[in-house]
């Protein structure tokens, strides 16, 4: 998978889940996780001589330094008609070229100093992200500065990166988790909502974008008011405002952007849409509704996605069934997606042709047990250890903290994580999970097929 398909399937997830894990990563059975609880968050609101207030997570194990940076409410959904794919172009073309640097100086004084520095853009916001080492932290915030404050849109370059985004968007033989992922599966369940679009607009209207977009979005986006800050490692209190001071020093103050999408749930019709793609394996997709973000029962749904399979665990319904048992899949995994307006599951399998309606059928049927039967207490309590161990082991770098961090902090979250969190898994009971499970698993809920084999109803 390449990397604008990592970066679309990682903020269309957004909560937290890792997209990655291979790695079954259970704890001994038998073990009750009702009261699993994560270290003490050594979190700290502090301010920057400007006034703006930021989140810092100091860690003095570590000699580097991590700064991410959300600009809230100007992702794909957020822009105008036709324009909804202006974010995720941008997250390319502001490294075509900055400041006084072109495209290739500037990733090589990032390589000299052994910075990371990544742009990311999602359904609703648009992410930053410096990690570099303590002792060129001063080079890292002055390239990471003049990458936020001055791009140049160089249009040669920019055209380029339109036509490989483009054909990526269409490429779905090539690329099936991204392009389902950012507009097949978003345009069936979002038809005539902002999220309909995807994380990247259609291949047409990003064709249609200009250098001149790309200068009024970084105009009217990147401003402190649309600005959520969280800052971690080896810094002192001191230091981490100064470095704050040192980047935000060039970007204007501006105006909030407003959200004025809607919550929506997904439309879910009882439909199976086959593209087809040369090839002996086929990737299947199915999604489920769950409940609205910031719902009291959010975490009732992160315990059902892990039990049904998040994150690829073999001990999850999908696989032990569909794999370990019946045989007819290689792998899988179930994601639980929380957007701003939306939270929902989707489910990714891959398997042989021959037996891809063999596999939907019997999904169907493990869903209809659950919805009958409902889940196990031992399926809860496995379900709570793993999501807090996994959620320590994912945590163990400073950069994933303080974007777990900073993401709990959109969602309103108070400073004390950790224990909000761990408060808010431990207080799922199985009857809380079963009411989900009655109320919002649907055995005729949509499935996309992309891969080999007849029946390939959309060329």
């Amino acid at each position: 998978m390449n990397n604008f398909f990592k970066f679309a399937l990682l903020t269309l997830l957004c909560g937290g889940v890792r997209c990655d894990d291979d790695i079954d990563g259970s704890k001994k059975e038998g073990k009750s996780a009702e009261s699993v609880t994560p270290k003490k968050s050594r979190a700290k609101e502090i301010v920057t001589s400007t006034g703006k207030k930021f989140w810092f997570l100091p860690d003095p194990s570590t000699d580097l330094v991590q700064i991410i940076i959300c600009f809230k409410n100007v992702g794909a959904a957020h822009q105008k008609k036709t324009k909804e794919g202006l974010p995720e172009l941008f997250s390319h073309s502001i490294f075509c070229g900055s400041g006084k640097y072109s495209k290739n100086q500037f990733a090589d004084q990032c390589l000299k100093i052994a910075a990371q520095i990544s742009c990311s853009a999602g359904i609703d916001h648009l992410y930053f992200s410096l990690t570099v080492p303590k002792m060129t932290l001063s080079k890292g915030l002055a390239l990471f500065k003049v990458l936020l404050t001055s791009p140049n849109f160089e249009e040669d370059k920019v055209k380029m990166t339109q036509l490989n985004l483009a054909y990526s968007l269409q490429n779905y033989a090539a690329n099936p988790i991204g392009v389902a992922m950012s507009s097949i599966l978003p345009a069936m369940l979002f038809e005539l909502h902002p999220y309909g679009k995807g994380v990247a607009g259609s291949s047409e209207d990003c064709l249609m974008l200009s250098v001149i977009d790309l200068f009024d979005y970084h105009k009217s986006s990147l401003t402190l008011a649309n600005a959520e800050i969280c800052a971690g490692g080896g810094l002192s209190s001191a230091e981490a405002v100064s470095a704050l001071d040192q980047i935000l020093s060039g970007i204007p103050g501006g105006k909030a952007t407003k959200s004025s999408v809607v919550d929506v749930k997904p439309r879910l019709p009882n439909v199976i849409k086959r593209y087809y793609a040369e090839g002996p394996q086929s990737t299947i997709f199915f999604a489920q509704q769950f409940e609205k973000p910031n719902s009291s029962k959010r975490f009732s749904a992160m315990m059902l996605s892990k039990i049904l399979g998040e994150g690829g665990v073999f001990k999850g319904r999908i696989l032990s069934e569909l794999r370990t048992k019946a045989g007819l899949i290689y792998g899988g995994s179930v994601y639980f997606v929380d957007w701003q307006h939306c939270s929902w599951m989707v489910g990714i399998l891959q398997t042989d042709n021959a037996n891809v309606d063999k596999a939907i059928a019997q999904l169907k049927k493990i869903i209809g047990n659950l919805r009958k039967n409902g889940i196990t207490k031992e399926e809860l309590n496995f379900a709570k250890e793993n999501v807090m161990g996994r959620l320590l082991v994912d945590l163990r770098t400073s950069q994933n903290l303080c974007f777990f961090f900073l993401k709990r902090k959109l969602e309103g979250s108070g400073l004390e994580v950790f224990a909000d969190f761990s408060a808010g898994v431990n207080s799922v009971t199985l009857p809380d999970v079963n009411d989900l499970v009655a109320i919002m698993l649907n055995e005729e809920a949509p499935f996309i097929v992309i891969g080999g084999g007849e029946g390939g109803n959309e060329k």
